[in-house]
């Protein structure tokens, strides 16, 4: 993450902390602002600044604190985690005011963190990466932010998380969480 080129760094970071945070796509609109601590994010305000394509502020989503993980190993292994990446990519795009957005638009390798790249045009550039690695975007791995949301809450229930937590992580009333549960074959693998 410290020597990738910048517009990897952008993309790895911002999938991240979507899955991790199980973010709608409206709801990445996260500002500086929004971590804490900026220095070693640990955790965010998801929801603060979310609109839809109108303009307006989603009423029925409220803010709420996600948390970040930050370890980098498990098991001995090196492992890539949300909050770590989030840290490195905050030192080499470091924005500047309160106001500035997490995930500015970018091009060339250059972040405008005072204006926001929206959720589908962050995805289209996703699957053209994900195209030009030779990846299957049209198969079992279909990229897509509502995607990001579904992986998350899948991940976190493979590895143990409780539905409680979940439900905080990811903002959902009630458990309608519960049919974002979609296991794949190595969710299935890992619980076996």
């Amino acid at each position: 993450m410290w020597t990738a080129h910048l517009g990897h760094v952008y993309v790895l970071t911002r999938l991240l902390v979507a899955h991790c945070t199980m973010m709608r796509g409206c709801e990445q609109r996260v500002r500086l602002r929004d971590v804490s601590p900026r220095w070693r994010p640990t955790s965010l305000a998801v929801n603060a600044d979310s609109v839809t394509k109108r303009g307006r502020k989603l009423p029925l989503r409220e803010q709420r604190s996600c948390t970040l993980p930050t370890a980098t190993c498990r098991g001995g292994e090196p492992i890539l985690v949300a909050g770590a990446a989030l840290h490195v990519f905050l030192q080499r795009f470091p924005g500047g005011a309160d106001d500035d957005f997490v995930f500015g638009r970018i091009s060339d390798g250059v972040m405008d963190a005072s204006k926001y790249l929206a959720a589908p045009a962050f995805m289209s550039r996703v699957v053209r990466l994900a195209r030009a690695a030779g990846a299957d975007v049209g198969g079992e791995y279909a990229f897509t932010a509502q995607g990001l949301r579904l992986g998350g809450r899948t991940d976190w229930r493979v590895h143990g998380m409780s539905n409680e937590w979940m439900r905080r992580q990811g903002g959902w009333k009630g458990d309608s969480e519960a049919g974002y549960d979609q296991p794949l074959e190595h969710h299935k693998a890992v619980e076996a």
